[in-house]
């Protein structure tokens, strides 16, 4: 590719380089943290966890996802908490009021739930004792709580929240700061007739951190209280988790929380911002045009990329390496397998991924980022 400098530049034939997304993690820390937040992150804290991320990469081809979540959470130390759980249980209690509603409380050293409301019964047709981890991480033959096209995103994306509740710098108000994500799970158990026959449900979540302190003095979660509301599954819309704050802290860490995710999967940032380009325009040509005026006012850099080397990416590059991104983390293997065939298909698995769309913070970096 001839990239084009400024009228009054020479050429050059070097191509453009697109940053990585560990470089983009330092540039939105760089970028979006104000002063006081920047001293909390210290370099460190991000390479600690890219450690583990990078340990799931090598180990989950041999393991199953659930076995991920062991690598990246540290439910180690004694706490403390000079909040009162009793009181905080009985105010989250009176927030499950609607039919379709009950509530959990899971203990991080535990490492399940310790209290079931009763309600579920009502809610979503089984008992308590159903409502179990195995269950609906896939790993009990006996209770089917999953759905087979969820269950190991949602997995993934579970075990990079835990990284994200032990970064420091972020402030937790307990039952008002929280983490939505909503996934299908089987009904097949459900003695709701009803429930029963759509054979799969939407259990939207809403998980409310409760922090205390370890050994050391430092901030550890100690509960995660969860809200969850049973749902048609008709209107599902992917695996898309979010964290639910203040409105700036929302914004960052919901760009670090895509950003892990994207360093896992490990498809590049340049042919991610191409496939987001497809979900606005479906012409190559059309493609091509704002794709280069973006890198222009980003980066300052006049580019020529054409249709044909955006139609060329699509169906050499990015088709493959999303298919090979579904077939891994979904754990998919002969006749199951994902072959991308179409720029359409590609859209959907990256969806699915959790790749797409793009956060406007993470676009914005990435061509702001690009040199030549």
């Amino acid at each position: 590719m001839v990239v084009y400098l400024e009228p009054n530049q020479k050429k050059t034939g070097r191509e453009l380089e697109f940053p990585s997304w560990k470089s983009l993690m330092n540039a939105l820390i760089i970028t979006h943290w104000d002063d006081s937040h920047k001293k909390s992150f210290k370099p460190k804290d991000i390479e600690s966890r890219l450690v583990l991320l990078d340990l799931v990469k090598k180990c989950i081809k041999q393991y199953h996802p659930a076995q991920t979540i062991s690598l990246v959470s540290d439910p180690c130390g004694k706490y403390t908490s000079d909040t009162n759980f009793d009181e905080l249980l009985d105010e989250f209690k009176n927030s499950c009021i609607a039919v379709n509603q009950f509530y959990s409380v899971y203990d991080i050293k535990e490492g399940n739930h310790t209290i079931i409301d009763p309600y579920i019964t009502q809610a979503l047709g089984i008992n308590p004792y159903q409502f179990s981890l195995p269950a609906m991480a896939g790993l009990d033959d006996t209770n089917p709580l999953f759905h087979p096209k969820d269950v190991n995103h949602m997995i993934r994306w579970a075990s990079i929240a835990y990284l994200m509740l032990s970064l420091p710098g972020f402030e937790w108000s307990p039952l008002k700061d929280y983490y939505s994500v909503s996934h299908r799970v089987g009904t097949d158990a459900s003695t709701n007739k009803e429930l029963a026959k759509r054979k799969y449900v939407t259990l939207e979540k809403r998980c409310f951190p409760l922090f205390g302190l370890d050994d050391a003095g430092q901030p550890k979660q100690i509960y995660h209280f969860d809200q969850w509301s049973v749902l048609d599954a008709l209107d599902f819309d992917y695996v898309k988790p979010r964290w639910i704050t203040s409105p700036e802290q929302s914004v960052k860490m919901n760009a670090l929380f895509y950003l892990f995710n994207a360093y896992l999967l490990d498809i590049s940032p340049k042919h991610i911002a191409m496939l987001n380009e497809k979900l606005s325009a479906d012409r190559n040509k059309a493609i091509a045009n704002s794709f280069n005026a973006k890198i222009e006012s980003g980066a300052g850099i006049k580019a020529n990329y054409d249709e044909v080397q955006i139609g060329n990416s699509f169906s050499k590059t990015i088709r493959t390496k999303i298919a090979s991104a579904m077939n891994v983390w979904d754990k998919r293997n002969g006749s199951n397998t994902v072959c991308i065939e179409s720029d359409h298909d590609a859209i959907h698995y990256a969806k699915t991924l959790g790749l797409l769309p793009l956060p406007k913070v993470v676009e914005e970096l990435i061509f702001k980022s690009v040199i030549h």
